[in-house]
């Protein structure tokens, strides 16, 4: 399945290892873009979670895209939809590489996300995690339209539940 979202500032396309391990080893290899992402990784996890991104696609009929810059040309990161298996729920997840915070992208690449798992995969809820201790993220969340549910404890670890219903959705 091959489904690319196009957004005012970006290009969400499926993964495609052939082209974006290495820039993906740099971007994961960062230790600031990585800080609440539980650290830099290898450039040989980097390989691998690029080969995971592209098949889950296969595997579930959803999952991450390669966020694309229209304005560079240059893959910025990741954003999409997965299965958060511990909780038993679709989450939006996203990840921008360093340079290009602070522009309204992660919030715009989420919002696309968002609609498009309601859209088309029916969804009656969308759930987000973040680190209590991550400012940044959660603004990105309530910025694309989802609210704070609940503490929840994820891998061991503490995170704020953030959630978005199809109704609510259909509302904004």
């Amino acid at each position: 399945m091959s489904v690319i979202l196009e957004t005012r500032n970006m290009i969400l396309r499926p993964f495609d290892p052939s082209v974006d391990v290495a820039v993906f080893q740099r971007i994961y290899g960062d230790p600031v873009t990585m800080e609440h992402m539980n650290g830099a990784k290898s450039a040989e996890a980097a390989r691998l979670s690029v080969e995971r991104k592209a098949a889950k696609w296969a595997s579930q009929g959803y999952g991450l895209w390669c966020v694309i810059d229209r304005a560079s040309g240059a893959a910025i990161g990741h954003c999409g939809l997965d299965l958060l298996e511990p909780l038993g729920e679709v989450e939006v997840a996203y990840l921008i590489d360093r340079p290009f915070w602070g522009r309204g992208l992660a919030t715009e690449a989420v919002r696309a996300s968002i609609e498009w798992g309601f859209a088309q995969l029916g969804l009656d809820h969308i759930i987000a995690i973040s680190e209590p201790e991550n400012p940044a993220s959660m603004a990105v969340m309530a910025k694309a339209g989802m609210r704070r549910a609940n503490q929840v404890t994820v891998w061991g670890r503490p995170f704020i539940r953030w959630v978005i219903t199809s109704k609510e959705e259909a509302q904004s």
